[in-house]
């Protein structure tokens, strides 16, 4: 979530020093801006993972901007989990995150909007 702290591991940077060469091409061809997502359990390293990959763009001299899945999610972390636990029903991104909220801030950053207090946030 915005604010924790990531522990960058040998073996993020190495993903992101794989990955980024793949890459590089397309993002400089591009006009306007790139979206790379990264996918994954909870826990299994998908935030640091994209600070590494923003970590090597930066070295190239391209700006990025992590957007963390755990920053949309309508309970904080340990409640979403009691949550799960106890209904069934609430398992899966379709209840448990505000992907509307997380589509609405890609929209906006592929189209430059400056990021504030109103923007890449929870609405």
């Amino acid at each position: 979530m915005r604010g924790d702290i990531l522990f960058l591991q040998d073996y993020h940077k190495r993903a992101a020093s794989e990955i980024v060469p793949k890459i590089i091409q397309n993002i400089r061809k591009k006009k306007n801006r790139y979206v790379i997502t990264v996918a994954g359990e909870s826990g299994s390293g998908k935030s640091e993972t994209g600070k590494a990959i923003a970590d090597e763009l930066e070295k190239l001299g391209i700006k990025s901007v992590v957007l963390g899945q755990d920053d949309y999610f309508v309970l904080p972390p340990k409640s979403n989990d009691l949550k799960r636990r106890e209904d069934p029903e609430w398992l899966g991104p379709h209840v448990e995150v505000r992907l509307d909220v997380l589509e609405h801030n890609l929209i906006d950053a592929i189209h430059g909007k400056k990021r504030n207090k109103q923007t890449f946030s929870r609405l």
